[in-house]
């Protein structure tokens, strides 16, 4: 995938480099925001330990460095490692009676990854076509929280006990291939086809289907610590301005 990807951008930057002075003369670079949707695949003792895909949402600014081919930005991702919702019964007091009342509720565990990145963007083309390389450096978190959804006896839900059951931090480091396209008549809008190689650091997280909920609160799990290596691709939009 690795010399394909790379193969492709090389191919695609020779095609479109004859046309690309003349139009770059006449649309100088402007600052992006994009969004895109993400799809990941750990890799290495990341995958041994972990076997879920996550899947996520990403937003990016970039801005570029005068009418260099160079652009600055940062990128911040959430990718959902795994959840787990458990019907349960909620003690809600006593009646006028004196007898105890249980409400129906739900007890909600969330797996997350939060990454804080900052990007140098190699963009030699502003044309139709803009294959670009990145050098990506950061943060990231993985987190993991419980909340209790009751459900009040006039048929409304309330949110409870939000907890932070584990978290960790590590730092990151890695790469992205990409090429943006747009229509003719899209003058400041490109859809964005994305790959990128994180190499993150070694970091704690919980493997969620080794969690279990014991006494309706009780939370038990298996965490694991690893290097946390992994390969995303990613769809979006990006916008100019």
């Amino acid at each position: 995938m690795k010399k394909l990807l790379l193969f492709s951008f090389v191919l695609i930057s020779l095609s479109t480099f004859a046309q690309e002075k003349s139009y770059s003369n006449r649309n100088p670079r402007h600052a992006t925001v994009g969004f895109g949707a993400q799809f990941v695949q750990p890799t290495g003792e990341y995958a041994d330990r972990y076997t879920g895909h996550p899947i996520g949402l990403s937003g990016t600014f970039s801005h570029p460095i005068k009418q260099s081919p160079f652009d600055w930005g940062f990128q911040f991702s959430w990718n959902q490692m795994g959840a787990l919702d458990q019907d349960i019964s909620v003690y809600g007091g006593l009646n006028t009676a004196g007898d105890s009342i249980f409400n129906n509720g739900t007890y909600r565990v969330r797996h997350n990854n939060y990454r804080y990145q900052g990007l140098l963007r190699l963009r030699p083309f502003n044309g139709f076509f803009q294959p670009y390389a990145e050098g990506l450096a950061g943060v990231e978190t993985f987190l993991t929280k419980t909340d209790l959804s009751v459900q009040n006896s006039g048929g409304f839900s309330s949110v409870e006990n939000a907890k932070v059951q584990q978290s960790s931090t590590s730092m990151l480091y890695g790469y992205a291939l990409g090429l943006r396209f747009r229509t003719k008549n899209a003058k400041h809008m490109w859809f964005d086809l994305r790959y990128e190689n994180i190499q993150g650091g070694k970091a704690q997280y919980v493997i969620p289907e080794t969690v279990t909920i014991q006494n309706n609160t009780d939370l038990v799990y298996t965490t694991g610590t690893t290097k946390t290596n992994r390969q995303i691709i990613q769809f979006g939009l990006t916008f100019g301005f």
